[in-house]
């Protein structure tokens, strides 16, 4: 699938700002925990952080919630539900310094893991293996993405209480969640996107064949 990563960025430079090196703006992140939709009336004291950031082709003409808007904020509420209570910054890292020589851990660290591959590897646990795969089903084969992103916050909650060690690339889903929304067919691209990351084998292996060779 055709990645343009510019949703992606935008993401990843107001999570920067909320995390601030570590001194997290705590009220921004239970604002957007708190918040269901960037029209809450909770969501408001978080618009001078999430709009002042945004290109103009990102930003709703009408006042109806755009693609973008939509999107960045639900992966910023995502993140702020999986870094609450984490001192270290458990998002992928899109700094432009990329090109340095990195060792394995600051690879992950810096490139994370897709959601649904952290969400796979929850199933090493079989007893939600059953009732998670259902979620996940239900989430990939709904073509409406308020119920998309509902499905989703409940996921991610899931996985914050069985397992917050995981470095995750938030900013890669506000991109996802962006592109779902250009298409009913992009939205099906992106589903089998998700799918790929969430039931091939291909992950556990690789996950197993890295923890061998620490």
């Amino acid at each position: 699938m055709k990645y343009n990563n510019a949703v992606a960025k935008k993401t990843f430079v107001i999570i920067k700002k909320i995390y601030n090196g570590g001194d997290l703006n705590k009220s921004a992140l239970a604002a957007f925990r708190e918040s269901p939709s960037v029209i809450s009336h909770h969501a408001q004291q978080i618009w001078p952080i999430l709009l002042k950031e945004l290109s103009k082709d990102m930003l709703s003409t009408n006042g109806e919630p755009s693609a973008a808007e939509r999107a960045i904020f639900t992966a910023i509420k995502l993140y702020a539900i999986y870094q609450k209570g984490e001192d270290r910054f458990v998002c992928s890292d899109y700094s432009e310094s990329k090109e340095k020589a990195e060792s394995k851990e600051e690879k992950k660290q810096r490139y994370g893991i897709p959601l649904f591959y952290a969400f796979a590897n929850l199933k090493a646990d079989e007893q939600i293996e059953e009732a998670l795969d259902r979620r996940v089903q239900s989430l990939l084969s709904s073509p409406v993405i308020t119920s998309v992103v509902n499905s989703m916050t409940q996921l991610v909650r899931i996985l914050k209480s069985k397992d917050s060690t995981q470095v995750i690339d938030f900013p890669r889903i506000a991109q996802d969640l962006y592109d779902f929304q250009q298409s009913y067919y992009r939205a099906n691209e992106v589903h089998l996107y998700w799918a790929e990351q969430y039931f091939s084998k291909n992950n556990v292996v690789k996950e197993t064949e890295e923890k061998n060779n620490d």
